[in-house]
């Protein structure tokens, strides 16, 4: 309650945060280890501020000019001093720096190298098939099955902003749950219980892209980690009993919400069949870590507050065929450069087996080999429009 919240402190409400992050990942593969890597103390690439006053010579030049003074970082935007703090997240390439407050760096060293003369990259010349860096990101249309434990449907709200339009969402509960509505995504429930095989198979696994487990929030961390640990382990078996009927099927993503590692440890270990692909959000260890960001950087709570809005730009996984041909070589600060000229910022790089590399140093060269994905920011959506701030 509001009443009861202690002047300047910092609330974070149980699984909130993670629960914006399955939202986020549920649209694409691989994004849930780019949030893992970002807000996991130690795992990555993670956000710092850097006063502007420490760099006096960048205050007042456009944003385009940034980049190739810090060839470790990614810079991501800034926060103007103001009553109410102010971040500029992902701001247009002519947008002028302040002179006053501080630049959001994705970096994987707090220790931020600035170079006071640029480090230009070699221009490449190449213009992508793609009309713009929207059409480069493949959402597709998904079937998606969440089984939830506890009547709270802030992550099912969450999940219907991001989903490609004709998607289903099924929701597996044992009471009836109140549904959101949404435009272009439909939602329908079924009556279930979360840790009974017949129920599982009964929904038809053998139907869906994605199933999400979504435990009850109100059980300790142990027993939560017990709960999706046992739910997991009856997907996968029923996934594979499914799969006995010859029929061809992709590979079932498996998202769960868990509380340490070493339960994704044992939710790989469980549902380690043959057309399962697990991605673990460890709650504890992401929220814990964003915590201590912002322990180190008290304006950093807006900036996650602004990188987690839906309702601007976002991160998104943007095919490599937009940077260069299939098979030729790039370097980070090529394809960062290529990034900004289409209205994105480019955050790292998913390698072809699936490696995150986030904040590479701008020299690093990559094969932009098929498969090969580039963690961008922006706000273009694949049919090339932008969204509406609020």
């Amino acid at each position: 309650p509001e009443d009861h919240i202690v002047a300047g402190a910092t609330v974070c409400p149980k699984n909130s945060f993670s629960k914006r992050l399955i939202a986020a990942s549920a649209g694409q593969p691989g994004l849930v280890e780019v949030y893992n890597q970002m807000f996991t103390q130690g795992a990555g690439a993670e956000l710092y501020l850097k006063p502007i006053k420490e760099i006096p010579w960048l205050a007042d030049k456009p944003f385009k000019e940034l980049a190739a003074h810090f060839p470790e970082s990614v810079v991501m935007g800034w926060i103007e001093p103001k009553s109410d703090t102010r971040v500029v997240l992902g701001p247009g390439p002519d947008d002028i720096i302040p002179a006053k407050g501080s630049l959001v760096l994705l970096s994987a060293d707090s220790n931020i190298k600035t170079t006071r003369h640029p480090v230009a990259s070699a221009p490449t010349g190449w213009s992508s098939t793609h009309k713009c860096i929207g059409n480069a990101v493949e959402i597709k249309k998904q079937n998606i099955l969440v089984i939830k434990s506890d009547q709270n449907t802030e992550a099912l709200a969450l999940i219907g902003n991001v989903l490609e339009k004709g998607s289903t969402v099924t929701v597996m509960s044992e009471e009836p749950l109140p549904l959101p509505w949404s435009p272009h995504v439909r939602f329908k429930g079924i009556k279930g219980c979360t840790l009974c095989f017949s129920d599982i198979a009964s929904a038809n696994i053998g139907s869906y892209d994605t199933v999400i487990i979504d435990g009850d929030s109100e059980l300790d961390n142990d027993a939560r980690d017990s709960e999706v640990l046992a739910t997991a382990r009856l997907v996968a078996l029923a996934r594979q009993e499914a799969n006995q009927d010859g029929a061809k099927r992709g590979d079932l993503r498996l998202i769960i919400s868990c509380e340490s590692g070493r339960a994704v440890q044992l939710i790989n270990r469980v549902a380690n069949i043959e057309g399962v692909h697990v991605e673990a959000v460890p709650s504890s260890f992401i929220e814990s870590g964003a915590i201590l960001q912002v322990l180190w950087h008290p304006d950093l709570e807006v900036v996650f507050d602004d990188l987690m809005d839906p309702a601007g730009d976002e991160v998104v996984l943007v095919d490599g065929s937009f940077f260069a041909p299939k098979g030729a070589k790039r370097t980070f600060g090529q394809i960062a450069d290529h990034a900004l000229r289409n209205g994105a910022i480019a955050m790292g790089v998913i390698t072809k087996d699936g490696g995150v590399i986030l904040s590479p140093h701008r020299s690093r060269t990559f094969h932009m080999d098929e498969g090969v994905k580039v963690v961008s920011f922006t706000d273009a959506l694949p049919d090339g429009t932008t969204k509406q701030r609020s």
